[in-house]
């Protein structure tokens, strides 16, 4: 009979709340809405299939990343080794303080960091020397002859070009540092959040939940293609010009695109800050009963 007492006690007893992040009041039913574990898998499913997005979405650029900053395949693909590297370095480290970190809280961050990386990649734009072109700069051809047989201009161009190349490998370092950034700030996010789902989910209910997570992310590859065709039809400058897509000298809105993802991933991290370090309304783990 006390066994059975304990038991029944258990079982009706509700789980200390545990305050979260700002001071919203728990007693709310919007609250008791949005800390759902449904709501927090929906925007980690987001969150997720925004920051695999970096790799894809640089794939999608390499031709154009190669005009821009004059480098070779092999530059590019260095970019895509430093993410690695960034999501190496810090899985271990972050993995084995995850029991004593705040998940929710660290998740959003880690988000917002992400974001923040992205929209650094977009820096190099702003600092490097685009190419320009447009009608009313080359229908005088005399003019343009003229300036290249003129000796004195040889070595202002020559001055140019050096400034370019500089500013170029400025900005390939720029795009290098944060794409390491970037993957320190994701490379623990997939294992963390998977922990925390199902330290907070009945264990039968586990795999429903990593379902919602799980589509999210294989669409991202699609969706994230379909960005890269598109700003690769936008002029770099987003200034109207009488080249066209196929042109060679034709050179689409890398940055636009790092822009948009760094936006949309900060956006859907910030809602992740308001839970709390374990969620009380959703049902504890059954506690296996020994026979008689």
């Amino acid at each position: 009979m006390k066994i059975a007492s304990e038991i029944s006690h258990l079982l009706s007893s509700k789980p200390a709340r545990r305050k979260c992040c700002l001071p919203l009041d728990e007693e709310e039913p919007f609250f008791h809405s949005c800390a759902s574990m449904v709501v927090f898998t929906s925007f980690l499913g987001l969150n997720s299939l925004l920051l695999l997005s970096v790799n894809i979405y640089t794939a999608s650029q390499i031709t154009t990343l190669e005009k821009h900053f004059n480098l070779r395949s092999s530059h590019i693909g260095f970019l895509f080794i430093a993410n690695q590297i960034g999501s190496i370095l810090s899985l271990a480290v972050f993995i084995y303080m995850s029991k004593d970190l705040h998940r929710p809280t660290f998740l959003a961050f880690s988000g917002i960091f992400s974001g923040i990386g992205f929209l650094i990649c977009a820096l190099p734009y702003f600092i490097t020397p685009v190419p320009k072109h447009n009608s009313k700069h080359s229908t005088n051809l005399i003019s343009t002859l003229s300036s290249t047989l003129n000796n004195s201009r040889v070595p202002c161009s020559h001055e140019y070009d050096q400034q370019s190349k500089h500013a170029n490998i400025a900005g390939y370092y720029i795009m290098l540092a944060a794409m390491i950034f970037i993957g320190i700030c994701r490379g623990p996010t997939e294992p963390i959040s998977t922990v925390h789902i199902d330290d907070n989910v009945p264990p039968v209910s586990f795999s429903c939940y990593m379902s919602i997570a799980g589509p999210l992310s294989v669409v991202s590859s699609s969706l994230v293609s379909i960005l890269g065709s598109f700003v690769s039809r936008v002029y770099i400058t987003l200034q109207a010009t009488t080249l066209k897509p196929s042109d060679a000298e034709w050179v689409g809105a890398w940055w636009l695109g790092f822009v948009i993802l760094g936006i949309m991933i900060i956006f859907f991290s910030l809602p992740l800050i308001i839970y709390p370090r374990q969620n009380p309304y959703e049902c504890t783990k059954s506690i296996p009963l020994k026979g008689k």
